[in-house]
């Protein structure tokens, strides 16, 4: 788009990540006309987790499974916290419209019916999260009935190590192993 090219509208919203897409996207079902502008560079570092609560309080690290749970302790420590200020009827009308959006999309999510699920991370750490990727699910399910799995790692591949992943969580997924492969053409 040309710099000096003006755009009629109801809503700018400046942000391209995840909370400017859902911005958007309630916007445009409001009937708003809307332009959103900014970098998107950092979504491609984004897990593609939506996260609900949990972890509170943040000083202590302390995991909720049970996220309404979370929220309702979080809403007697910080009253003035945006979670304790909205109904949990509606935090869970807005996250079924984004899950409902991004399915429509081809972009399915699940969850662990009203709890969080546990997932690990690339550092061979786990957080508590609501919404996964359907892509991922068998990766959670394999974490929490700690079946026997492999970590490939590729070599080359900076910022992930197969090998750490299974050294972390090895002591809580006894049939974790790791092996790293070469991509040859």
């Amino acid at each position: 788009m040309p710099k000096d090219e003006t755009v009629e509208c109801n809503l700018a919203i400046i942000g391209c990540g995840l909370s400017g897409m859902a911005a958007a996207l309630f916007a445009a079902g409001q009937g708003f006309s809307t332009v959103q502008t900014g970098v998107s560079g950092g979504m491609i570092f984004a897990s593609g987790l939506l996260d609900l609560m949990g972890i509170h309080p943040i000083e202590k690290g302390s995991q909720w499974m049970d996220p309404w749970a979370a929220i309702d302790a979080l809403s007697e420590d910080i009253p003035g916290h945006p979670y304790a200020r909205l109904e949990k009827d509606t935090i869970k009308k807005a996250l079924e419209k984004v899950v409902s959006f991004l399915r429509n999309n081809g972009l399915p999510y699940l969850k662990c019916g009203e709890n969080n699920s546990e997932v690990m991370t690339p550092l061979g750490t786990s957080r508590h999260t609501y919404y996964v990727p359907q892509t991922m699910w068998e990766g959670v399910r394999a974490f929490k009935e700690k079946r026997p799995c492999l970590v490939v790692g590729l070599h080359g591949l900076i910022d992930f190590s197969a090998a750490q992943i299974a050294g972390a969580l090895g002591g809580r997924w006894p049939g974790l192993r790791w092996q790293d492969v070469s991509l040859q053409r």
